[in-house]
C-alpha cells in the first residue's frame, strides 16, 4: 500500500446553536465522503431541517474560532482544507443566521513529550537580574561596563 492509498479519516462534531449543546460526533468519516450533499443528509438524519443554517468552525487562535457558512460544495472544500492538520471538522446548526461569528473553541492539545512547567517561565523582576549583574561585575567575573 502507498501513502496515497492510504484512507485519511476525520471526526465530524455536530453542534447546536441556542441552546449550546452538542449533537452528534461522527468518527471515522472518510475524507472523500465529506460532500455537501452529505453534510446535508447527515443534517437531516439529525432531525434538522433544510431551513437550518450549517456552519464550520475555523480555529483562528488556539482557543478562538470563527463560524464560516456552508452553502456550497467549495465551502466545504475550504472547510476541509481550513481544518486538514486536525481531521476534524466541528459543525454548527442554527435556526437563526448567526452574526457574532467569533466563538470559543476547545485549545489544541500540547505536542506529546514536551513538558511544560510553569515555574520556568516566570517574570523575575528587572531589579533581581540588575543585582546579580552588579554582583557579578564586583566578583570580577563580569566582563564590559556596567551602566546600571
Amino acid at each position: 500500500m502507498t501513502l496515497s492509498d492510504e484512507t485519511e479519516y476525520w471526526t465530524l462534531c455536530f453542534n447546536q446553536k441556542k441552546p449550546d449543546r452538542d449533537i452528534a460526533e461522527i468518527t471515522k468519516v472518510n475524507k472523500n465522503d465529506i460532500t455537501f450533499g452529505e453534510l446535508l443528509t447527515m443534517k437531516s438524519h439529525l432531525g434538522y431541517t433544510v431551513t437550518v443554517f450549517l456552519y464550520y468552525k475555523k480555529r483562528s487562535a488556539n482557543n478562538v474560532a470563527t463560524l464560516h457558512e456552508i452553502e456550497t460544495e467549495s465551502d466545504v472544500s475550504v472547510m476541509i482544507t481550513n481544518n486538514d492538520d486536525e481531521r476534524k471538522a466541528r459543525l454548527v446548526l442554527s435556526k437563526d443566521i448567526i452574526t457574532e461569528r467569533n466563538i470559543s473553541i476547545t485549545p489544541m492539545k500540547k505536542p506529546r513529550g514536551i513538558e511544560f512547567y510553569e515555574d520556568e517561565y516566570t517574570n523575575v523582576p528587572l531589579d533581581d537580574y540588575k543585582v546579580w549583574l552588579e554582583e557579578l561585575h564586583e566578583n570580577g567575573k563580569g566582563h564590559g561596563k556596567l551602566s546600571c
